[in-house]
């Protein structure tokens, strides 16, 4: 297990699992009554597990350890922040990559937040969850943003503020909920559905009919929340923890019916460069910068039209689905094909996205032990196909053995 939890650390430009943190810099201020909540909830030492992404992680915060899970949980040091970059497109990793990220530990507290970075694959990670920790607390917070919520209702064209750069604060006035604000109510009210089916408290950050109200509780780039923000969402979550039984006997248990497996196996190598196995070219390692972050991030390319060859050690002990995480952009990457144990998958990374984003998708299904995996480009493209990972789940497969025969597009020939 301490291979996999290394190999994952490649996955995100900032993957980070913070335990007992007790040197950061001195927290920022806090209201009383958010001080009050703090000491009652850290009488009961939770422990406290957070999936979600850069808003989770601290994004635009002075320090990480200035984000909400941390208000909640510091200085009890039990606080476990396993939040993701926003390359790694939202949910979708941590219900395959589950066990490699919180290995044999325990929570008495779990919170996600995806609405910004994608909710695919939230309810595989719902099932696992409820599985492992079926008494546990989960808290399910749902954001937004004013980079794509907020109009300028002077402008003909229905403009959305980027960011303060272009945006006249004399009048403000001019500035009201647009399109996404639906959007994202839309999206609150598709996700509460589905937790509700696995006892999972919402949490929704209050919004203003004036959008000038709430200006103060997002960073300059009006995407993600600055600390008056992440001390909204602490106090909320607080509040609703104050509610809630703290001996866990007392809480009622959500343990899904089905016997979802736990065991996982995910690597990386899109912030190592170092990939745990042997390719042949034309396939090569490349850094890149997708980002926006300035580091540099590293991807298996695939160029041209003659195909390139993985040899990928799978460690179960059983067949697995396989999943590839690959960049996706809205028409930079060629469609591939990829062959799998003599079976044909065709994968398109085009997205809706002008930004790269890391995407994953089952690719086929893998034998313990070596697996071949060829990969052939099949459109022209401004740059060539990356991949950055490859999941093995066992927990999938009871998702995915029904349709196994549906899924490949054709045999090799």
């Amino acid at each position: 297990m301490q291979r996999n939890l290394f190999l994952i650390l490649g996955i995100a430009t900032v993957l980070t699992i913070y335990n007992l943190v007790t040197r950061s810099p001195s927290p920022p201020p806090a209201s009383e009554q958010l001080r009050q909540l703090q000491d009652i909830i850290r009488r009961r030492h939770y422990t406290i597990l957070s999936l979600g992404g850069p808003t989770t992680l601290g994004a635009n915060l002075k320090h990480k350890t200035h984000s909400y899970p941390y208000i909640l949980g510091s200085p009890s040091k039990k606080v476990s922040n396993a939040a993701l970059d926003v390359a790694t497109g939202g949910s979708n990793y941590p219900s395959l990559c589950l066990e490699c990220m919180v290995e044999n530990k325990e929570f008495d507290v779990i919170l996600l937040e995806f609405s910004l970075t994608g909710t695919e694959g939230i309810e595989l990670l719902l099932k696992r969850l409820r599985y492992r920790f079926p008494r546990a607390i989960i808290i399910y917070i749902h954001l937004y943003s004013l980079q794509t919520d907020v109009a300028d209702m002077e402008d003909v064209h229905g403009w959305s503020a980027p960011n303060h750069d272009h945006i006249d604060m004399e009048h403000l006035d001019s500035y009201k909920w647009g399109y996404g604000e639906s959007m994202s109510n839309a999206v609150y009210h598709e996700i509460k559905r589905i937790v509700d089916n696995y006892g999972v408290i919402m949490y929704g950050f209050p919004r203003s009919t004036n959008v000038k109200d709430v200006l103060e509780l997002f960073s300059p780039d009006w995407r993600y929340l600055s600390q008056i923000g992440h001390n909204i969402v602490a106090e909320g979550v607080l509040s609703i923890l104050k509610d809630i039984p703290a001996d866990p006997e007392k809480r009622p248990i959500h343990k899904h019916d089905e016997p979802f497996g736990s065991r996982d196996e995910c690597v990386s190598w899109f912030v190592s460069g170092k990939v745990p196995f042997k390719y042949q070219k034309p396939i090569k390692l490349s850094s890149f910068s997708a980002s926006g972050s300035g580091n540099k991030e590293y991807a298996l390319e695939i160029a041209g039209t003659k195909p390139g060859t993985m040899s990928i050690v799978n460690s179960l002990p059983m067949p697995a689905p396989l999943y590839m995480f690959y960049m996706a952009q809205s028409e930079a990457y060629p469609i591939v094909e990829v062959v799998a144990q003599e079976k044909v998958k065709i994968v398109d990374p085009m997205i809706n996205a002008d930004r790269h984003v890391m995407k994953s998708e089952q690719v086929g299904w893998v034998t313990p032990g070596v697996n071949e995996i060829t990969i052939k480009p099949l459109t022209e493209s401004v740059l060539p196909f990356r991949v950055t990972g490859f999941a093995f789940c066992e927990a999938c497969i009871h998702l995915e053995q029904h349709d196994e025969e549906e899924f490949w597009q054709g045999d090799l020939n």
